[in-house]
């Protein structure tokens, strides 16, 4: 009945705080019901009784996923982000996958996975992201670029020069982004990613001006004096 099945969810989402092993099953089983709502509520139940870096907890809402509810796909990234734990090969492509998901939230809270979740400089997720900055859609892009900035180790030249080749890009939004990509991966005094936001400071359009001065900024340090004159 469906104020049971109501009821349940309720109850999940009210459980204590306290991590239990038990508790933590019955939510996994949950992970596999017919209604999305108690779906949801098993996630969300798992952010409060699973155990910090529990396998089996994370690799169970792993498989969530790919859920056909948006809602459930945003709740199972919290409840990975709360488990703590280093992402299997397979949970970090689900992950990357989540990059170019339609809806904002799980976007965002992707990113934010891959860069506590994954380890910095592996190859095979940053190029599995630099797929998704030639998308038709340009939050796709710009959440690539956020997705690499997190995963890129800083110095990272391909990392960089994928984010200079963004700040072509038609789409103020993902010009940003790449603007941000560069001032936290380039080196401090790095000419060729200082003259890319020069660039951008001067032609790139009022939207990414302020951002664009404060990443010159931040690459010139102690040098900014004289970067900033030649703006």
């Amino acid at each position: 009945r469906f104020e049971v099945r109501e009821a349940s969810a309720e109850a999940l989402k009210e459980l204590s705080g306290t991590p239990c092993r038990s508790l933590t099953a019955a939510a996994v089983k949950c992970l596999q019901h017919e209604q999305w709502e108690v779906r949801f509520a098993a996630c969300f139940a798992l952010r409060k009784v699973a155990e910090k870096g529990s396998e089996p907890a994370s690799t169970a809402v792993a498989e969530c996923l790919t859920d056909g509810h948006w809602q459930i796909r945003h709740a199972a990234l919290e409840a990975l982000l709360h488990i703590g734990r280093r992402s299997s090969t397979s949970t970090a492509s689900k992950l990357v996958d989540c990059i170019a998901d339609g809806a904002m939230k799980v976007r965002f809270k992707a990113a934010k996975a891959l860069d506590q979740l994954c380890p910095k400089g592996d190859r095979s997720l940053i190029q599995a992201v630099q797929k998704h900055l030639q998308d038709e859609r340009y939050v796709v892009r710009s959440s690539a670029l956020q997705a690499l900035a997190a995963l890129s180790a800083r110095g990272d030249a391909g990392s960089i020069a994928q984010a200079a080749g963004c700040l072509q890009d038609g789409k103020w939004a993902v010009r940003l982004e790449a603007v941000r990509v560069l001032w936290k991966l380039a080196a401090v005094g790095d000419a060729a990613a200082i003259a890319e936001v020069q660039r951008q400071l001067a032609s790139g359009g009022w939207m990414t001006r302020p951002f664009s001065a404060l990443a010159l900024y931040g690459l010139a340090k102690s040098g900014y004096g004289s970067v900033l004159g030649a703006t």
